[in-house]
């Protein structure tokens, strides 16, 4: 079997309309589990996608340390095949994170978070990324890293806002993904959703505020770094 960065992207992609699309069709009481996933799906698809378009470009822009992914690659020559268990030979092709970490000086080989991915599919693979694209994909981290790292607490208002907003930046990264994978992005059987030209408006000035105080976030990261 092989789960490649492309399934993984598509998978989540899949999974976080579904969510959505269940969260509007239940009760909101009984919905709530659906909000969640969507955000975490498509935060993780986003990402898997992005390392995807980095992978075809060359496979150690994904990594953190490139002195350490260079490491593992010449450690990665030195390694046995698999051994076969219970009367088995199993020929799994070794990969960089089957070196262990003792011919890595102790070190763990990581790859990059989402923003670095895009960061480096804009500037190192030269790829053209809309304002409104970079936007949602940030919108959507900080979204997911309120969920895993502490906790979100909505009105009912905010959450009719927060399922609008999903479905704009789902519409958004599918857009740009459907340009830069061509042929791909159909697996999901995803179609877009319908969103009303008011929504629109409302969603796209709400991703551009958001866009602002990305930049503004940048800005400061960028100060504070020296």
């Amino acid at each position: 079997m092989e789960f490649t960065l492309l399934d993984n992207g598509q998978d989540s992609l899949k999974k976080a309309k579904y969510n959505i699309e269940k969260y509007e069709e239940l009760v909101r009481e009984h919905s709530y589990p659906y909000l969640k996933d969507s955000i975490i799906f498509l935060n993780h698809g986003i990402e898997m996608l992005l390392k995807y378009i980095l992978t075809n470009r060359n496979e150690f822009l994904i990594f953190s340390d490139v002195e350490l992914y260079l490491a593992a690659k010449k450690a990665l020559k030195e390694l046995p095949k698999s051994k076969g268990e219970f009367g088995f030979r199993l020929e799994k092709e070794k990969t960089i994170f089957d070196v262990p970490k003792k011919k890595l000086n102790g070190k763990n080989l990581f790859t990059i978070t989402l923003l670095e991915a895009l960061d480096r599919v804009e500037y190192v693979c030269d790829v053209d990324i809309k304002p409104e694209v970079k936007s949602s994909i940030n919108l959507i981290n900080k979204y997911r890293n309120s969920l895993t790292h502490h906790s979100i607490n909505l009105t009912d208002e905010e959450e009719d806002h927060l399922i609008s907003v999903l479905k704009t930046l789902f519409n958004n990264v599918i857009n740009f993904f459907e340009e830069h994978i061509p042929g791909r992005m159909a697996t999901i059987h995803a179609e877009k959703f319908e969103i009303t030209n008011e929504e629109w408006i409302e969603m796209q000035e709400a991703i551009e505020e958001s866009y602002d105080e990305f930049l503004r976030d940048q800005q400061e990261w960028e100060r504070n770094r020296f």
